[in-house]
């Protein structure tokens, strides 16, 4: 009799202490609610005396897309590499169009996995139909040999492409010049 009066009373603990944890987590949602709640509020005022701008005109994303559209042409351009630890150019190349990330995909690395719940992420594939990473250590460049032959340099140091050629000038980048650029941004349309 003892040893069911001592199960007892091992059950009964055990059911006030997942009565405690189910009603701490109650308390933990609600604190969470109502900092919810004070969030969507603060965001409604602000955005009230500061109201998001909208342009008659969207200049930088005309800008935007004439650097897209020179990409998507390949346009002539010159990479340089440099050495982040030496301070110094390793390399350069004449080249087409300017760098891909290393990890840029041909397809989107994220899945919807539920549709039916809730909001999920899928990745925005960019208007030439590639998907960049968020970061990339590694650089693919498609530099042109003199006899006019196109290949692809994989790099992991900085890498800076520009529509001129340079030199360097006690480490500064300088445009030789007698170069005109290969393309140019209209900036005049306002």
């Amino acid at each position: 009799m003892k040893h069911s009066f001592k199960k007892f009373i091992g059950f009964m603990i055990l059911i006030a202490v997942l009565i405690g944890t189910l009603a701490a987590c109650g308390e933990e949602n609600a604190g969470m609610e109502k900092d919810n709640k004070r969030t969507a509020q603060a965001m409604d005022q602000y955005t009230s005396q500061v109201p998001v701008p909208q342009y008659s005109f969207p200049w930088v994303r005309y800008v935007v897309k004439q650097i897209m559209d020179a990409q998507q042409a390949g346009v002539s351009t010159f990479t340089y590499v440099y050495n982040p630890f030496l301070g110094i150019m390793r390399w350069s190349c004449n080249s087409l169009g300017y760098p891909i990330p290393g990890g840029t995909q041909m397809t989107s690395p994220d899945q919807v996995i539920d549709r039916n719940e809730g909001d999920v992420v899928v990745a925005q594939a960019e208007p030439s139909g590639v998907y960049p990473p968020e970061t990339a250590a590694a650089t693919m460049i498609l530099c042109v040999d003199v006899e006019g032959r196109t290949f692809v340099r994989y790099e992991e140091d900085y890498v800076t492409t520009v529509p001129f050629p340079v030199q360097i000038i006690d480490g500064v980048e300088v445009p030789l010049e007698g170069y005109d650029p290969s393309f140019t941004i209209d900036t005049t349309k306002k």
